[in-house]
């Protein structure tokens, strides 16, 4: 705004001036309003309460998030990655405790843990079933006797036990002729009996 008492007329022209001439005669001081300095330091400082807040709240907001969420899939994401690194290690996965427990998060917890229970199940059927194959293999199915396969085998072990010994050795081989008639004639019980 302008003061009056401010205002001065530069070599004073004797006739009447234009409004463009009055400009460049006339010598004024421009000062601002002191409510105008006032709104200016009222919004600086809003700003610099609401930068203030935003910040304290995003700081808040991931504290949160990482307590809630974060820290509770870390630990999952551990869990999961045990599977991939050891197979063979059937842990039990540990409840994701939280005071603000996801209710998904324990589900997949849950998931995980079942997963590696059905994991562990598996692995343990199919070693007992490789024995089971193993020992059809090597055994006759009817008598449960060594067959000609398991014969072979302990041949196999035994020469490479005594290879470098001179030691006299024997094998002994028993054959039924004819064994087969008897099977077919007076039955399986009284072969397995023979």
């Amino acid at each position: 705004y302008l003061v009056p008492e401010k205002l001065a007329v530069r070599n004073p022209p004797l006739h009447t001036l234009e409004l463009g001439e009055l400009e460049k005669n006339l010598n004024f001081t421009v000062r601002t309003s002191l409510e105008i300095e006032r709104l200016e330091e009222a919004v600086t400082r809003t700003y610099a309460i609401l930068a203030l807040a935003m910040l304290i709240s995003a700081v808040t907001a991931y504290l949160f998030v990482q307590r809630l969420l974060a820290r509770p899939l870390a630990r999952l994401a551990d869990a999961i990655g045990g599977l991939q690194a050891d197979e063979t290690r059937m842990d039990y996965v540990p409840a994701l405790e939280s005071r603000y427990m996801l209710r998904e998060l324990d589900t997949v917890r849950q998931s995980v843990q079942d997963y590696r229970q059905k994991l562990s199940d598996a692995r343990l059927e199919l070693e007992n079933s490789n024995v089971t194959f193993q020992q059809q293999a090597l055994q006759d199915a009817l008598t449960g006797l060594y067959n000609r396969r398991a014969f072979e085998e302990d041949w196999e072990n035994l020469v490479r036990a005594l290879s470098g010994h001179s030691e006299p050795m024997a094998l002994l081989l028993f054959d039924c002729d004819h064994f087969k008639p008897i099977n077919d004639t007076y039955g399986h019980q009284v072969g397995d009996l023979v």
